[in-house]
C-alpha cells in the first residue's frame, strides 16, 4: 500500500513549499507563477510524513499565434519575428501570457531560431513554442 496522500487547494502559506519544489526542476523549467490571478486554481499533494510534495497550476490563458511570411530570407524573417516579440512582450505578459506559437517552414531556419532564443526576448519569462503540428508533414 502506498502511502496516504491528501489534496487541498494551494493557499499563499504553500509558498515556500513551492520554492523549494520548484528548486527541484530543471533549470529554465516554466513557472506557473499561482499567485499570478490567470495561473488557478491550484492545488497541492501532501504526503503524510513530508508534507507537501507537488504542486498543480491551472493556467487559463490565450495563445498567441506568430505568423512570418515564409518567402522572405532569413535574416528578414528573423528580423520581422524578434522585433514582433520584442514589441508585445510587454502588453502580453501584461495580461499573463508567456507563450507564443511560431510556424516555420525551414527546419535549419527554426534550429537557429531556438538556439537564439535566449538573447532574443528581453524579458525571458516569454517562451516560443515550435509548433509542429504542420511543419514537415506532422
Amino acid at each position: 500500500e502506498g502511502d496516504l496522500m491528501n489534496v487541498p487547494p494551494y493557499h499563499e502559506l504553500d509558498r515556500p513549499a513551492l520554492e523549494a519544489i520548484r528548486a527541484t526542476c530543471p533549470d529554465g523549467a516554466f513557472f506557473a507563477d499561482p499567485a499570478e490571478t490567470v495561473n488557478g486554481p491550484a492545488f497541492v499533494v501532501e504526503d503524510g510524513t513530508r508534507g507537501i510534495v507537488g504542486v498543480l497550476v491551472y493556467r487559463m490563458t490565450a495563445e498567441p499565434f506568430l505568423y512570418v511570411d515564409q518567402t522572405l530570407p532569413a535574416r528578414e524573417r528573423w528580423n520581422a519575428t524578434k522585433t514582433l516579440v520584442e514589441e508585445s512582450a510587454p502588453v502580453l505578459l501584461a495580461r499573463g501570457i508567456r507563450e507564443c506559437h511560431l510556424f516555420p517552414n525551414d527546419k535549419t531556419f527554426a534550429w537557429r531560431l531556438l538556439r537564439k532564443l535566449r538573447g532574443m526576448v528581453g524579458d525571458p519569462r516569454i517562451h516560443l513554442v515550435w509548433n509542429l503540428s504542420r511543419a514537415f508533414g506532422g
